[in-house]
């Protein structure tokens, strides 16, 4: 099962095909499914994507290398929760809202935390 939001704006595929957000879409699947992760360092666009491998149990989150769609998660006892706007995060009861000053400080002036952190922890 794979997600996307945004646009990873990758080259045509081998067809020389005109790429389009569903067939990129299509292209970032295989890709989880087959470990090729390489297509995602040529990805020029803003996205972020997630990708859940029910064999494995592996779920995958994945950002643009600018990180300007960024992709907010919390990982509680039962379940991972993401989203792609920290508010969303926010509005969930589920998600304790436990401040981490720094990572507040970095959203506050930069729109987003620059080390792998959470606002809430």
């Amino acid at each position: 099962v794979s997600m996307l939001a945004g646009e990873p704006l990758l080259d045509p595929g081998p067809d020389g095909g005109s790429a389009t957000r569903q067939a990129d879409l299509v292209r970032m699947h295989d890709a989880f499914d087959s470990e090729q992760l390489g297509l995602f360092a040529r990805a020029r666009g803003v996205y972020c994507a997630v990708h859940y491998q029910p064999q494995t149990q592996r779920l995958t989150l994945v950002a643009d290398r600018l990180g300007l769609r960024t992709i907010y998660y919390w990982i509680g006892r039962d379940c991972v929760i993401f989203a792609s706007a920290l508010r969303i995060l926010e509005s969930l009861p589920e998600v304790p809202k436990v401040m981490d000053l720094v990572a507040v400080t970095e959203v506050a002036m930069l729109g987003h935390p620059v080390r792998p952190a959470r606002s809430f922890g």
